[in-house]
């Protein structure tokens, strides 16, 4: 009976140092976290920080915007680049406008809407050359916090500084966490007249009809324009990490990192939910045509998620709409759709025949640097990529030939 109690505390003596020794063994694995300062600006560095200045070189490229003959070019957080784009062989700068905070823009009637932080701003840029500022509407975006003494927080900025967790540490597997207003994030997520221009699938920003409307994190908000100067009518609560906006035939189709929504615009002014269609948690472009939407998912971002895929949704019921394939890919962002052809970046850009929903064939793939979105004009002879290294333009011929215009490098 001892020898039996002896061999039972040595077994699970030895199961023990086992399982430590485990444990210890898979405790190995260590997270890289990158710092994210927050940014406080004062109401007086919004309002003063707007000028109109020379034409300068492009220091980063963020969300393009097609009007007539121009480019407009947002270097994000620093303002708005005016280039006259008549001949996409050879852009000429024009101009800068200096707006702090400016990420997102949108054009109808000459005048150029564009956020400065919490501020919509109007200008008038009938004379690209010279835009003069035609209303400011303040307060009406949100920061993520107001502080009495040092200001609104507006964004949280990159740092160099890295922070390495071990698997024991309780933040381990986490994505990001903060301290104080300090964040860490995990590393791996790493024509004119009356007609508004082109955006991107990537737009926060679009016109339709006499409306501007704008998505933040959570929420659609509508603008009167018909007076040029915006005219806030309604603030529509949507969701949590609302991404993206996108207007076709009387639908706002809003991507978001944990689905596609459709809101009805039968009242303009105040746009009511339709449906909605869920995914993993990724970033979400999203475009339409016909009686299909075309939605490209990617982690391993701020979006979260390793989801990298396309997915095709039937909306001719725009009730009930219905995923009917997903196709995989490598990292997809923006996209365009004209007709039977479809155009996603994704590890450069490619360009698909969606003659066969069901049975996309690839027709052609550009290998490029990171892009980011694309503005496809109407008659698909050309098209506008926007990256990290900055805008490329090209011709296409017969659908799938590109042929380099122009690069705009990032300097």
């Amino acid at each position: 009976m001892k020898s039996n109690v002896l061999l039972f505390w040595l077994l699970l003596t030895f199961l023990s140092v086992s399982f430590t020794s485990c444990l210890k063994d898979e405790c190995q694995n260590k997270e890289v976290f990158y710092q994210y300062d927050p940014v406080y600006v004062s109401k007086d560095e919004i309002k003063n920080g707007y000028k109109v200045g020379a034409s300068r070189t492009l220091k980063s490229a963020g969300k393009i915007y097609v009007y007539g003959d121009y480019l407009l070019i947002n270097e994000p957080y620093e303002g708005i680049h005016i280039v006259n784009n008549s001949n996409p062989s050879s852009p000429q700068f024009i101009s800068f406008i200096t707006i702090p905070g400016n990420l997102d823009l949108a054009v109808i009637n000459n005048i150029l809407y564009a956020d400065n932080y919490t501020d919509l701003l109007a200008i008038n840029i009938s004379n690209p050359a010279s835009p003069v500022l035609h209303c400011r509407v303040e307060d009406v975006f949100m920061p993520i916090l107001k502080d009495p003494l040092r200001g609104y927080l507006v964004r949280y900025k990159k740092t160099e500084f890295r922070r390495i967790i071990s698997c024991e540490d309780r933040n381990f597997g986490r994505g990001w966490f903060a301290e104080g207003d300090v964040l860490f994030k995990n590393n791996s997520n790493g024509s004119g007249g009356s007609a508004p221009g082109l955006g991107g699938s990537t737009a926060r920003f679009t016109i339709y009809g006499d409306y501007l409307y704008t998505v933040d994190i959570s929420q659609l908000y509508v603008f009167d324009i018909k007076k040029q100067c915006p005219l806030l009518l309604n603030k529509v609560q949507i969701g949590w990490n609302i991404e993206t906006i996108y207007p076709y035939n009387d639908f706002l189709y809003i991507g978001s990192t944990s689905g596609m929504f459709m809101y009805g615009l039968k009242n303009p002014a105040l746009p009511n939910l339709i449906s909605s269609v869920s995914h993993w948690s990724s970033c979400d472009p999203v475009v339409a045509e016909g009686n299909t939407a075309y939605v490209t998912l990617h982690g391993g971002t701020a979006c979260n998620g390793y989801t990298n895929q396309l997915d095709i949704i039937d909306i001719s019921n725009i009730y009930t709409p219905v995923i009917i394939k997903s196709y995989d890919m490598f990292s997809p962002r923006g996209l365009a759709i004209s007709e039977d052809f479809l155009y996603v970046c994704d590890d450069g850009l490619k360009i698909y025949n969606v003659t066969d929903k069901l049975n996309m064939k690839l027709l052609k793939h550009e290998k490029l640097s990171l892009v980011n979105d694309i503005i496809l004009y109407p008659d698909r002879k050309h098209c506008i990529l926007t990256g990290e290294e900055g805008i490329r333009q090209y011709s296409i011929e017969n659908n799938s030939k590109l042929r380099l215009l122009s690069n705009i490098p990032v300097q």
